[in-house]
């Protein structure tokens, strides 16, 4: 039951990046890293994402320390590298380049292995969106002075990351999934009107700054693609298709894409979750 047990420990993972415990989160990522093989690089990015997370010295070290050796856990499975791989690979970069820092990654992390959808709106309302306040807050600091802001380094990407994060929450408040439990006692105090009003304009500053954008291109398209679910939740199905026919139209969206070197990250991904988002929607379901 060796591999039952790593599967377990994977959705154990997720499962704590939906209730935004961080601390619990990276001993499972340590678990995993320690004991299964399907990707030791997106292990190892998660321990360093929580780390960085987490913040404090020591921990920014070890984090480092395991994104300095990511390059050698990389695989290639019948002869192609795997896309959760080309993320973290980018998302190592990007920490490099920007002199041992990354903005939010665990709950960038959680996104992508969509653990946001599954928490509870009082924990996005009372963990996730103050997190996201705090960078907020910094990089408004220096909303006049881009080139001060962490040496000059990711103002736009990271502003981008913030406004992106917080119309996903947003929106999750607005509109729980259908499978959704929402305990009416721990009802957030955040209303739906309030909520969806502040996740459109979140998801609209990323298309707005897109142009601007250095690193996470994959930022534009995933705003259309929240945009499009948003508007679909709120009945506005022509509004929807318009942002999923974007993403699906191949077509650069981005505007600076000449930046970008080849697909942007977790493209195939977003590619089947508009499809399936699209068809839905042409069937009268949940998006």
């Amino acid at each position: 039951y060796r591999n039952l047990h790593q599967i377990s420990y994977w959705e154990m993972a997720v499962a704590y990046f939906a209730l935004w415990d961080v601390a619990q989160a990276l001993q499972c990522w340590r678990r995993l890293e320690a004991e299964s093989t399907w990707s030791k690089a997106c292990y190892a990015y998660g321990i360093a994402a929580c780390l960085i997370e987490l913040g404090g010295e020591e921990r920014i070290k070890e984090a480092s320390a395991f994104l300095e050796k990511l390059a050698s856990l990389l695989q290639r499975v019948a002869g192609k590298s795997i896309p959760m791989e080309n993320f973290v690979t980018r998302k190592t970069h990007k920490f490099k380049k920007q002199n041992g820092r990354l903005a939010l990654p665990a709950l960038e992390y959680g996104y992508v292995f969509i653990a946001i959808s599954r928490a509870p709106p009082a924990v996005i309302a009372a963990k996730m969106l103050p997190d996201i306040a705090a960078l907020q807050a910094k990089l408004a600091a220096h909303a006049g002075d881009p080139a001060g802001y962490e040496g000059g380094q990711g103002y736009w990407d990271d502003f981008c990351l913030a406004s992106f994060l917080e119309g996903v929450c947003c929106r999750y408040i607005a509109h729980p999934e259908p499978h959704a439990i929402v305990d009416p006692s721990e009802k957030p105090e955040i209303t739906q009107e309030e909520a969806e009003g502040r996740a459109m304009a979140a998801l609209q500053r990323v298309l707005d700054s897109g142009p601007k954008i250095e690193l996470d291109h994959q930022m534009v398209y995933y705003a259309h693609f929240e945009m499009g679910r948003l508007n679909a939740c709120m009945g506005r199905k022509d509004e929807a298709r318009k942002h999923f026919d974007l993403v699906l139209s191949g077509k650069s969206l981005e505007v600076n894409s000449s930046t970008r070197k080849g697909k942007y990250s977790l493209e195939s991904a977003l590619m089947m979750r508009t499809q399936a988002a699209a068809e839905a929607l042409d069937h009268d379901q949940p998006v």
